[in-house]
């Protein structure tokens, strides 16, 4: 089945593209969802009443200020499963924002909630500004590196817990893990991880120096990341365990002394504490950009360096 969603009749003379797909499903509404970014660049939506027969046309749900062409906001999405779908995202590329900053809200019973549980609007109005949703990380204030986000999750109590970096400068990409407690947002600071992992061509100007190595949240298990950092001039993918205290990190390699970069870990959605596959990440024979790479999937199932 071709799905051929995006409403170039509401939104006709913008850009139609389709790409970063984040379905969910909620058992207590039995609806599908379909997140995507589609239209004008923008975050995107649709949905099926009848287990994806049909789908409804496609709704812009993420709308920033219109300052510059082709904004667009980046969105991750996590689910429950049952009847909650988080979201964490920014203003747009940090390529091109002087401020970027990360944004969080979540869908419940056919509403938009800040992470307070104020009410936004209904899902299915206008779409949402970032000034409407909760500010995880504010980029705006004086001082502050812009950012990028990389992933959202619920904890075991149903609060969101977001990875994002912060971007200081070319060499220093910050890793940070935010979590709500139910009254603030408890943002703590991991590790320096380095910079951009893409190849520098000479005599050609590097076009993703916001590219870092990666950070992805153990969705079962949020206690738990997996993060690609430069050790000794290569990136190395690890996993970071914190405490029951919520105060320390134990430090566990999964690669190690690599003579290729190791970088974008992913945690393996529903994956169970017995499976032996827990994490996939790329191994980079080379990379320059997106049109432009070299790359094999690894797993932790067989430690290749």
């Amino acid at each position: 089945m071709v799905l051929d969603l995006n409403d170039m009749e509401t939104y006709a003379g913008f850009r139609n593209s389709y790409t970063y797909q984040h379905p969910v499903y909620l058992a207590a509404e039995d609806r599908y969802f379909l997140f995507w970014r589609g239209v004008d660049l923008k975050p995107n939506y649709s949905i099926s009443e009848d287990g994806g027969k049909t789908w409804s046309k496609g709704k812009i749900f993420i709308l920033p200020e219109r300052i510059y062409k082709n904004r667009r906001p980046y969105l991750k999405v996590s689910s429950n499963g049952k009847d909650v779908i988080h979201f964490a995202f920014t203003d747009g590329h940090p390529n091109v924002e002087n401020e970027n900053s990360i944004y969080y809200m979540y869908y419940q019973h056919g509403n938009l909630f800040k992470v307070t549980g104020e009410l936004i609007q209904s899902l299915g109005e206008d779409p949402v500004s970032p000034e409407e949703t909760s500010i995880i990380y504010n980029a705006h204030e004086e001082g502050n590196p812009k950012s990028w986000i990389w992933d959202v999750a619920g904890d075991k109590k149903g609060r969101p817990v977001a990875a994002y970096v912060k971007l200081k400068n070319d060499s220093t990409h910050i890793y940070c893990y935010a979590r709500w407690n139910g009254i603030d947002w408890e943002d703590h600071e991991l590790i320096t991880s380095g910079g951009y992992f893409p190849e520098d061509t000479p005599g050609e100007v590097q076009r993703e120096k916001e590219y870092s190595g990666g950070i992805s949240i153990d969705h079962e298990d949020p206690d738990i990341v997996y993060l690609a950092v430069n050790r000794d001039g290569m990136f190395e993918i690890e996993k970071w365990m914190l405490d029951a205290d919520g105060t320390k990190w134990e430090v566990i390699p999964i690669t190690h002394g690599s003579s290729k970069n190791n970088v974008r870990p992913f945690a393996v959605r529903n994956a169970g504490n017995d499976n032996a596959l827990q994490v996939l990440w790329l191994h980079i024979s080379h990379y320059r950009h997106y049109t432009d790479y070299a790359s094999e999937i690894k797993t932790d199932m067989i430690r290749l360096n």
